[in-house]
């Protein structure tokens, strides 16, 4: 079963995303996108490193990145479906040099798609757990929006032992000579709080947001 899900236009492009389902219940639908000219109705399929189907796509919201080229989509998506998948954030962006929608690329170590979410990960020897929040706004305070990630990385042994952590990080994702540049924050400052604060907003509930001053490294 495949259906139109979404649609977004700028001048003569469409973004257009196309749903699939094995049936009207399908707890799980996979998705591709495609850039459509308006004017010659040329279709490009948008695709990652990695892979065309985007599992349980999601749409997050509409941001500017950059001071002139253009919007982007930024949507979710999971790496797989009914398997041990990691939550992935992607964005769709539109250049208008070029007058078309691309996949973004986030940055040289990145790539196409930034980890937002884990299910945990078994291993031979132990189990490895992801906890993420992540915030797309102007956290910078220059007007563009900008993406912040924090991921705690622990490792749990098979014998049901405590889990401990083994990494704990924030990642600022924002504008630096044109492009998007990757940042590790660390403790201190106004703005690792800036971003603490909104990686928290509406999170209270959260095990990383519980500590008042919890920062990362």
């Amino acid at each position: 079963m495949r259906y139109v899900d979404k649609v977004g236009t700028i001048g003569d492009a469409a973004l257009v995303i196309i749903g699939h389902k094995e049936h009207n219940g399908d707890p799980y639908p996979v998705y591709r996108a495609f850039n459509l000219n308006l004017s010659t109705h040329a279709k490009t399929l948008l695709r990652t490193k990695r892979t065309e189907w985007f599992s349980m796509w999601k749409f997050k919201t509409l941001a500017h990145f950059e001071l002139r080229n253009g919007s982007d989509v930024v949507f979710r998506y999971f790496s797989c479906t009914e398997c041990e998948s990691v939550e992935l954030l992607g964005a769709f962006h539109y250049d208008a040099d070029a007058r078309l929608w691309r996949i973004r690329t986030w940055t040289n170590e990145d790539g196409d798609s930034l980890m937002i979410g884990s299910d945990a990960q078994h291993g031979d020897d132990q189990d490895y757990l992801y906890d993420c929040l992540h915030s797309i706004s102007d956290l910078t305070g220059d007007g563009l929006d900008d993406v912040a990630v924090r991921c705690r990385e622990s490792v749990s042994p098979l014998e049901n032992k405590p889990s401990t952590v083994t990494k704990d990080e924030t990642l600022l994702y924002t504008l630096k000579g044109g492009r998007l540049a990757r940042i590790v924050l660390s403790k201190g400052g106004k703005l690792p709080e800036v971003v603490r604060l909104a990686l928290c907003e509406n999170q209270a509930k959260n095990e990383l947001c519980r500590a008042r001053h919890a920062q990362t490294r």
